[in-house]
């Protein structure tokens, strides 16, 4: 759980937005939760930017919801 939650920080500093997505998806299965990726994208916000925190949160909720969205089938 950590080691995913580590690689979704680095990858949003980094803005490496495909693998980023992937990887919100493996944390997710990982145990991470929507708020704990919320927290980990405010905290990058403070070391890489507001306009890197904002893509990620707007990557992370597409892939949050289409995750909720395949569990629910």
């Amino acid at each position: 759980k950590t080691r995913s939650m580590l690689n979704v920080c680095m990858l949003a500093a980094l803005a490496r937005w495909h693998e980023f997505e992937v990887h919100v998806r493996g944390a997710l299965n990982n145990g991470v939760t929507a708020d704990e990726i919320a927290e980990i994208l405010l905290h990058t916000a403070v070391y890489a930017g507001i306009p890197i925190a904002s893509e990620g949160f707007r990557r992370a909720d597409a892939v949050i919801k289409a995750v909720a969205a395949e569990k629910s089938k």
